[in-house]
């Protein structure tokens, strides 16, 4: 069993989710299932992972926008997806504790190992 493994097994463990980590397109990337972004970046922190960017897609069809959230683990680039409702970004916030107000209010955790750095928030749309 590989360091990396180790790591991503001890996570997994922490948040109580099952479903393996799949590696894809240079990231291990996680279902989050039912944990909300807080949750998860409580763990992040306890590992010592480093945020590094959210990146927001709108999806067609007004199916709403995903949030993928990236964070460097050692070198390891770790990702979690969440699919947020069209119609406003209220509706996220039960899911994921998103304020309407900036990407700032978001978690102050998130933030917290990063102090004196820039984080990039990119939106994109699908081709």
């Amino acid at each position: 069993m590989t360091d990396t493994t180790t790591q991503l097994e001890s996570i997994s463990e922490k948040l109580g989710i099952t479903e393996p980590w799949v590696e894809t397109g240079g990231a291990h990337w996680l279902a989050p299932g039912t944990k909300s972004v807080r949750e998860i970046t409580k763990v992040m922190n306890e590992v010592h992972a480093r945020f590094i960017t959210i990146t927001a897609f709108q999806l067609p069809a007004g199916e709403g926008f995903r949030l993928d959230y990236h964070w460097d683990l050692d070198g390891q680039l770790l990702g979690v997806s969440f699919q947020l409702a069209a119609n406003s970004s209220t509706s996220a916030r039960p899911r994921t504790g998103l304020s309407a107000r900036s990407t700032r209010a978001l978690e102050p955790s998130l933030w917290a190992a990063n102090t004196n750095r820039w984080n990039c928030v990119r939106v994109t749309r699908p081709a």
